[in-house]
């Protein structure tokens, strides 16, 4: 299955072997208002997590219920949450760059504080300009030569 997410608005899952496709995401009044996405990643096997434009919002789909959001992650105030990667065994985590260069780590479990965004777990410093993809894993990259950025290891069980 190859699921793809476009720049008008929506995501869509492709059936290479039956040669069939489904509708992951649509949100009808966000895209008549100019709405765009441009990523999504899948923390567990019943949703999706989809950005959108330049809202630097983060909605979650569940194809079982639909291709409307049934949640909604306000990241950034007047940027885009350019990429999004799901952390591979924490599905509550979200790592995201945003078109200003900024590298975050969210909880998505937590609410939004005052200003009405979630609040980062931590900021990865280090791009100088967009980001514009990474991966949740033990270095985080951007196609910006030499604008890589280490995360902190952690000790190995044998070593605590």
């Amino acid at each position: 299955r190859l699921v793809s997410t476009s720049y008008d608005g929506t995501t869509r899952s492709l059936d290479v072997g039956q040669g069939s496709s489904s509708l992951l995401h649509c949100d009808p009044a966000f895209l008549e208002a100019g709405g765009w996405a441009s990523y999504h990643c899948q923390p567990e096997a019943s949703s999706f997590l989809v950005s959108l434009g330049n809202q630097g919002t983060v909605v979650r789909v569940d194809p079982r219920q639909g291709a409307l959001p049934v949640a909604s992650y306000p990241l950034f105030h007047r940027m885009h949450a350019k990429t999004i990667s799901c952390h591979p065994l924490q599905s509550h985590l979200l790592l995201t760059g945003h078109n200003k260069g900024g590298v975050f780590i969210f909880d998505l479990r937590g609410g939004p504080a005052k200003g009405g965004l979630l609040q980062p777990v931590t900021e990865l410093l280090g791009a100088a300009r967009s980001a514009s993809w990474q991966l949740a894993g033990p270095t985080v990259t951007s196609p910006d030569p030499g604008r890589s950025v280490r995360a902190p290891s952690r000790p190995s069980p044998e070593a605590r």
